[in-house]
């Protein structure tokens, strides 16, 4: 038996030891088949010429004159996307009257505020100079009349959420800083599991920013294959620290729970709702356009793709909306705390 066998079989063992209605032969033949597969399928790749060729050797900027200027060294490459990358993440600074001084100092950056609550019981009354529309959004940052509190769950019910939530991830990418793989195996474990989960709740419960979750990887990759401008033609993916990412995560779910217990969501909003996909979406826009062509009405479609969305996000903004559905503060602040002190 070789190296290779031998760790395959350790590894069949420990995964019979963990969930102890499967044997370990039946682990290892269920891997070994698994492995046979990957090794086909990177040989067609190989034969097809789909294999990865790593990094970019090269890139393409706008001067300001308006020609295109090709970077092959690597620290041209580097510095051309760091300044991109410090355009793209400073887009919202002058765009909005919510991060202005006389807003700020009544606000906050993370909705800390001293009149937040004023905003959130429809009291609160802007400065003067405060646009419509921004008028428009503060008192639509109202809370619900019948508000439902979310519920006070006691800490075994949130430990055991926290461990299904981790052994039921399917993502295998890597991270800022321990892999999800570790977070995953030791959730199988009583001791680290429930040491892990005391660590994740200092956070969420305090509104504390962890030194290690202000920690992100930039990685590039192309829009395209082939497009090497670098303003237009590559996206920025964040790599972010993986206890953090996982954090987001449970926000996000709470989030949106919160809001279909508040009725929060617009009626023509699909995929955050249940039993209303994407695919059922599409599915109405091609019967009402067949509706419409049958009863010979006139009408028009416009769709609309914003540039830059979420690299377009204010914080404050965004801390309104959520604590308007009900989310816990403590759990917005150390997010938008991470973020606006994270080190790329």
């Amino acid at each position: 038996m070789n190296a290779d066998d031998a760790y395959m079989m350790r590894l069949a063992n420990a995964k019979q030891e963990a969930e102890g209605n499967i044997k370990a032969a039946v682990h290892l033949r269920d891997m070994n088949l698994i492995e046979a597969q990957r090794t086909i399928s990177r040989n067609i790749r190989y034969m097809e010429g789909k294999t990865n060729a790593g990094a970019t050797s090269q890139l393409a900027v706008k001067l300001p004159n308006g020609a295109t200027r090709e970077l092959t060294s690597k620290s041209d490459v580097e510095k051309a996307i760091v300044e991109c990358n410090e355009k793209k993440y400073h887009q919202t600074e002058g765009g909005s009257q919510l991060i202005t001084p006389a807003l700020v100092n009544n606000l906050g950056l993370c909705g800390d505020g001293p009149r937040v609550h004023e905003v959130l019981n429809g009291t609160y009354e802007p400065p003067p100079g405060t646009t419509d529309a921004t008028r428009d959004f503060l008192r639509a940052c109202k809370q619900p009349d019948n508000m439902q509190a979310p519920p006070d769950l006691p800490t075994p019910h949130r430990y055991w959420n926290l461990v299904k939530s981790w052994r039921t991830r399917k993502e295998t990418t890597t991270s800022a800083n321990q892999h999800i793989g570790h977070y995953k195996a030791a959730m199988r474990h009583p001791q680290l599991s429930w040491l892990l989960f005391q660590r994740s709740e200092i956070p969420t419960l305090s509104g504390y920013s962890p030194k290690r979750h202000r920690s992100c990887i930039d990685l590039m990759i192309m829009k395209k294959a082939m497009s090497f401008t670098v303003e237009k033609k590559q996206r920025t993916l964040g790599i972010l620290d993986s206890e953090f990412n996982h954090c987001n995560k449970a926000l996000q779910y709470e989030a949106i729970h919160e809001a279909l217990d508040n009725d929060a969501i617009a009626m023509e909003q699909y995929n955050t709702r249940p039993n209303r996909s994407c695919a059922a979406h599409a599915l109405n826009r091609r019967l009402t356009a067949d509706y419409r062509q049958s009863r010979r009405l006139a009408w028009a479609l416009a769709m609309s793709d914003l540039t830059a969305c979420y690299d377009r996000i204010i914080h404050n903004a965004a801390v309104l909306a959520l604590l308007r559905i009900g989310v816990p503060h403590t759990k917005i602040i150390t997010m938008f705390k991470s973020i606006q002190h994270m080190i790329h």
